[in-house]
């Protein structure tokens, strides 16, 4: 509908002050506003473009003339004029002192009740108010003169789908196997390593080197340039190249040098860019050793035995397989009725989800760009790619969204329930607290939204024609498959 604050009054005030909107006091807002046409509007419906359209609006002056009529007559009865007791004021009187106002909102009165009809007439799902041409030039309009205005908005995507049930399409199915699970064990083994120290050891790279070490510029000492017991792990690169490399291949006990060029960025401008002599002292030499695969490690890690954490290790692989796989699937049916399926896009959605794919993950899709491009190519290319991507998501929630429409897919309080249990145990939060979000004002649609989708997903998995195809890990085909 219009909206008073993005468009000017028709008379080129604001209601308010005119004192229209003070003098009528108490009247139900909704009976109100309620608008029921003497002469229905006319429309000229013209599509311009991809869900663009401009419609041509007549009001005939008759509903004018009756929604003033009823504004006039809730003025008598409420209006404060002063010298007039509430409801005594001469309709004349009120008709000489809010004439202009009221012209100027039952004009604006009457174009949102207009925009509402033809919404409604045309099934149209606008996707915001429209722009309005022409209400300036009511403020000059006569007596008896139709209200005309054109309506400018775009709709919601729309598509004419393909036929949806019995979709050939492949499913990626990755076997868990015991190798798996041995890898996935080590991992975890790798994550719970510790630093003990190894008698004799020469330090090399990933090794920690527990060392004094004193730096002298001019051979005096300088801040900053000491320390004792430091725990160093080589090839994190946290101090000078040459620092780090004058630590290999020392054991416990070894004392060695190496000079190195202070930087620009020492706090104190003296030393920078001057040469310092380290004097280094190993003191211990580290090195990272896995925990025993025992029951004891086991135990430590909330199981009973290494079995236990062996079955849940290869619960786990087996359920995160089966979700990428139905992921993939799913994604798969939707590209073919995608490819099959014919779609009108607003210009203005595509460009805007372009941005925020651009906003979002522009650093890593400039990555992907071509090499050696100027400026201004790249920039086009990286517009181009986004919104390519934006393109592709607008299709995938129409498609699904037209499916829900088709199939009346309706999401039930048993479904937020079930959605706020799963999320409740993801982030480890009270089932109550994550209902209360998720069924929130501002929250609930969005979310129904989501779980329609997923049932519409859901339905076309079921009654697709799939056929297992066995990968890698990795994603390759697997040999013999």
């Amino acid at each position: 509908m219009a909206d008073e604050k993005d468009h000017k009054h028709p008379d080129g005030e604001n209601p308010s002050e005119t004192g229209v909107a003070a003098a009528v006091d108490g009247a139900d807002p909704e009976e109100q506003d309620k608008v029921e046409f003497v002469e229905p509007p006319q429309f000229d419906v013209q599509h311009v473009g991809a869900c663009a359209y401009e419609v041509k609006v007549s009001i005939p002056p008759a509903n004018e003339a009756k929604e003033s009529e009823k504004m006039f007559g809730e003025l008598q009865q409420e209006a404060e004029v002063p010298g007039f007791r509430p409801g005594r004021a001469p309709r004349k009187l009120l008709e000489r002192k809010f004439a202009k106002a009221v012209k100027g909102e039952v004009a604006l009165k009457l174009i949102n009740a207009a925009f509402e009809r033809l919404v409604t007439e045309q099934e149209f799902d606008p996707l915001d108010v429209p722009d309005i041409d022409g209400v300036e030039d009511l403020k000059d309009r006569g007596d008896g003169v139709p209200i005309d205005v054109t309506f400018k908005f775009e709709v919601a995507p729309r598509v004419q789908l393909c036929e949806y049930k019995g979709v050939e399409v492949e499913r990626p199915v990755v076997t868990v196997d015991e190798a798996d699970v041995d890898e996935h064990l080590e991992e975890v083994r790798e994550r719970h390593a510790i630093y003990e120290a190894v008698e004799g050891a020469k330090a090399e790279e990933g090794d920690q080197a527990v060392i004094d070490f004193e730096g002298k510029v001019d051979g005096e000492p300088f801040v900053g340039g000491s320390g004792s017991d430091y725990p160093y792990i080589l090839g994190t690169q946290r101090f000078f190249p040459e620092f780090e490399e004058a630590l290999k291949g020392a054991a416990a006990g070894d004392t060695v040098t190496c000079t190195v060029t202070l930087p620009a960025t020492m706090r104190d401008e003296s030393l920078h860019n001057k040469p310092a002599e380290f004097s280094i002292t190993v003191k211990e030499v580290r090195r990272r050793q896995k925990p025993e695969l025992d029951d004891a490690f086991a135990k430590s890690a909330g199981f009973e035995s290494v079995e236990e954490m062996r079955n849940n290790i290869r619960e786990q692989l087996q359920e995160r397989s089966r979700s990428a796989s139905q992921s993939t699937l799913e994604e798969n049916i939707t590209t073919k009725l995608i490819a099959g399926s014919t779609f009108e896009i607003p210009e203005s959605m595509i460009e805007n989800s372009a941005k925020s794919i651009i906003q979002e993950q522009g650093e890593r899709l400039y990555q992907t760009l071509e090499e050696e491009l100027s400026e201004e190519e790249a920039s086009k290319q990286l517009h181009e790619k986004a919104r390519e991507m934006a393109t592709e998501d607008i299709q995938r929630l129409t498609v699904l969204n037209e499916i829900v429409r088709q199939e009346k897919i309706e999401v039930t309080e048993d479904d937020f329930m079930k959605e706020a249990e799963q999320m409740s145990s993801q982030l480890r939060l009270d089932s109550s607290v994550v209902t209360s979000f998720l069924t929130s004002e501002g929250q609930r649609n969005t979310t129904a939204n989501r779980i329609a989708r997923r049932k519409a997903l859901a339905l076309l998995a079921e009654h697709a024609t799939i056929t297992d195809k066995e990968i890698e890990r990795d994603g390759s085909a697997k040999e013999g498959a």
